[in-house]
């Protein structure tokens, strides 16, 4: 057979390039035979041969980053991965949004984890990206999800793939201008036994002060009033969580897993500020002076366990999980009034918030293929909650001399119990799928208040949520995907809780125990490519609400309080676009973008509000010779509207350089800044009511510039096996403990 070399190098070639992993080789000719006449003898060049991994997949439902393969992963943080991840963007501050909207879920391993309703920003930037697979953006939950998150669900999966017996380990140190960081990642495994742990820890410094002004005008209040003041913020904080996953698999038919992760952190805010109210003539009617430190601390710790039992190798298997949470949530605000212009002013004044959480779960879930096409889920759950709310204020003149102020103490406790049923059908008809599924979700619940002066209430929800979806695959790359989602939320025990806070002079918090469970309902239709160098995902999307619980504030003697209301109506209409362009082998380029138009309106209160808000956030990755990888990276986004009024927009920029060194990157430095060129942040926050109108503006120092050493020791590379369904209550939204302040 005529057949040259040159020939068979072509062929490696193209055989080595259509390889789904990414892999560098050096192929040469060896010598031949002494057989063969010397003349005969061709030696060959040296060929690289490159070939690259995909590292974004999308079934329509479901978009996929594949952090495993991304060469920057060893030294950044989850946070940091983030901003290349399809429909998900990360601005100045690491405020994390999918699809354009906040309102979404963080799952890890499947299911949602508590540490990531405390303080997700602190988590996410001290969770290492080495101890990541991959992260989904599960963009249309179905019937099996706990009806929650309009955004969808942000599913981080922490198993690495393998099935050798050995260990290994991953040491992260890193810090920056304002903060500190370390990690721990380990993992081994020893015939059918795995096991993992990762500790990680975040310091952040407070000496960086954040400086901002509020102008209130308050009118048909005789007489009207102008409200003027100057605020000084710094905030420190720091945070601790570990987990830890065993999994022990006897035999091909059962499977048993085990888990427990916890975590722990606390705070403070130090405010200044200077308050002045003027009359309708200039005058000045007061004058204060107050200083603020607000103190929290939150706690967590979750244990998992679940047993598998697979009834063939064709997919058929049951599931039996069980879950508990316990929590812990406490706020101490000390509040020094320093000048006063009126004579019985209280010098001193604390107040005191106690929120903890206790929940069991338990789940069964079945899996039934009738054949390749055909596929049946149901199952079944169960979710007892015991949260208890307290919360006091204390006055005086001087802190060892303080009286309690009866009116303000509020102690109550709220009983939750929520049964759910699901069932999911999914069908492959050629290139058509189709996916429809129906939950029933029965809740009960119950406040007391132990506190005279509040009235107890019970509730009890009936809920049937349906789901639907339909897709067409024109090649396994590309396919059309449409859909319909209900989803419901019911309200937390911090909306429901009608104690008093006021957290800075004239501003005050208070829960509203009236809430009601809202729906939502979203049509959309999404088209992805991911084949070739050019890959998109483009999706557009309408949802609706007649009862969205929504944040409010209206003026009242002087103060603004903020509450929660079942909002009369929202209209949401969206496009969402992700775009990446592989340059070449080492070099690529995507694009995040978003458009959303928004209408809300609030009959009770007479209000609505209107707006469009466009978002752009784009990233650049280039693996350099010299095992050096550079990302850059840079966004904005437009004022975006709420029922009252807007925030002004915003951006923000960064660059990371990483330099790998040893056989197989064991080591790696990676030197990073954000934010240099425009080192401050000025935002505003406009808002109206019937009677005030409030501006709003502070200046946010988010520059940063940091260094981060990674080490991975040992060989191992493994998973801790999962049960194919996990618990998944994602069904209250999580209020986001302690730490508001004029920046994060």
């Amino acid at each position: 057979m005529n057949f040259s070399i040159r020939t068979l190098s072509k062929v490696l070639v193209l055989l080595t390039c259509a390889m789904p992993a990414v892999a560098q080789a050096s192929i040469s000719t060896t010598q031949p035979t002494d057989s063969l006449a010397a003349d005969s003898v061709k030696e060959l060049d040296e060929v690289v041969v490159m070939a690259r991994r995909e590292l974004i997949k999308s079934d329509g439902a479901k978009l996929t980053y594949d952090v495993e393969h991304d060469p920057s992963a060893g030294t950044n943080t989850v946070m940091e991965m983030l901003r290349k991840v399809p429909m998900v963007s990360v601005d100045g501050e690491d405020n994390i949004k999918v699809k354009g909207q906040s309102n979404f879920k963080i799952y890890v391993n499947g299911k949602p984890d508590p540490m990531l309703s405390g303080d997700p920003k602190a988590v996410l930037k001290a969770l290492p990206a080495s101890s990541i697979k991959r992260i989904e953006v599960i963009t249309d939950p179905g019937a099996k999800y706990d009806a929650e998150g309009v955004g969808g669900i942000l599913n981080i999966i922490t198993e690495t793939q393998a099935s050798t017996d050995g260990q290994m380990a991953t040491i992260t140190v890193g810090g920056g201008a304002n903060n500190a960081q370390a990690s721990v990642y380990g993992m081994a495994k020893k015939n059918k036994v795995t096991a993992s742990v990762d500790v990680s820890y975040y310091k952040r410094f407070g000496y960086r002060e954040n400086k901002g002004g509020i102008e209130r005008e308050t009118f048909d209040v005789p007489p009207p009033t102008v409200t003027r003041q100057e605020i000084a913020q710094r905030q420190n904080n720091h945070f601790v969580n570990g987990n830890a996953r065993l999994s022990w698999e006897p035999n091909d038919k059962n499977l048993f897993t085990i888990s427990a992760s916890g975590y722990g952190g606390g705070g403070k805010n130090h405010y200044r500020t200077t308050t002045d109210v003027f009359g309708d003539n200039g005058l000045r009617l007061s004058h204060s002076r107050q200083k603020l430190t607000s103190k929290w601390i939150w706690s967590s710790i979750t244990v998992n366990a679940g047993y598998q039992h697979n009834f063939d190798d064709k997919g058929q298997n049951l599931v039996l999980s069980y879950q508990y949470v316990g929590g812990w949530n406490k706020d101490k605000d000390r509040t020094t009034t320093l000048e006063s212009s009126f004579d019985d002013f209280v010098p001193y004044t604390y107040d005191y918030t106690n929120a903890p959480t206790n929940e069991h779960t338990v789940q069964l879930d079945y899996t039934k293929p009738f054949s390749q096409y055909f596929t049946l889920e149901a199952g079944a759950k169960g979710i007892f909650r015991r949260n208890t709310s307290d919360g006091y204020t204390k006055i005086g003149d001087s802190w060892s001399d303080m009286t309690l102020t009866d009116h303000n103490t509020v102690d109550m406790t709220q009983n939750q119990d929520v049964a759910a049923a699901y069932a999911t059908y999914a069908g492959t008809f050629g290139r058509f799928s189709l996916r429809a599924g129906l939950r029933y979700e029965y809740t009960r619940m119950r406040v007391d208040f132990k506190t005279e002066g509040y009235d107890s209430f019970h509730s009890n929800f009936n809920d049937w949520v349906p789901n639907a979806s339909l897709g067409y695959s024109f090649t396994p790359t590309q396919n059309l995907y449409a859909s319909y989602q209900q989803r419901i939320r019911r309200p937390g025990v911090s909306e429901l809780n009608p104690h008093r806070t006021e957290y800075i002079d004239g501003f005050v918090s208070q829960g509203n125990p009236d809430l009601g469970s809202e729906k939502s309902h979203t049509v959309a239709l999404a088209y992805s490519s991911f084949a070739g160098k050019l890959g998109f995902n483009l999706r557009t999307f309408y949802t609706f609400s007649n009862n969205r619980i929504s944040r409010y504030s209206y003026e009242d003697a002087g103060d603004l309080i903020h509450t929660y209301a079942n909002v009369g109506n929202e209209r949401d209409w969206g496009l969402s676009a992700f775009v990446k362009y592989q340059v070449n082998g080492r070099m690529d380029f995507s694009v995040n973008a978003t458009a959303q138009y928004a209408y809300l309106r609030f009959r009770a209160q007479e209000m609505q509000n209107h707006g469009w808000t466009y978002s752009l956030h784009a990233n650049y990755n280039y693996s350099m010779p010299w095992q050096m990888y550079l990302n850059v990276y840079g966004g904005f986004s437009t004022r975006r509207y709420d029922l009252q009024g807007y925030s002004s927009g915003f951006n923000y920029h960064g660059i990371g350089l990483t330099k790998a060194f040893l056989k197989g990157d064991r080591v790696k430095l990676t030197l990073s800044g954000q934010n240099f060129l425009n080192p401050s942040i000025k935002f505003r926050m406009v808002q109206n009511g019937a009677n005030f109108h409030n501006n709003m503006s502070v200046k946010v120092s988010t520059w940063d510039v940091s260094m981060t050493v990674a080490v991975t020791l040992g060989g191992l590379n493994t998973s801790v096996r999962k049960t194919a369904k996990a618990i998944n209550n994602d069904d209250v939204q999580q209020s986001k403990g302690g730490g508001g302040g004029l920046g994060n």
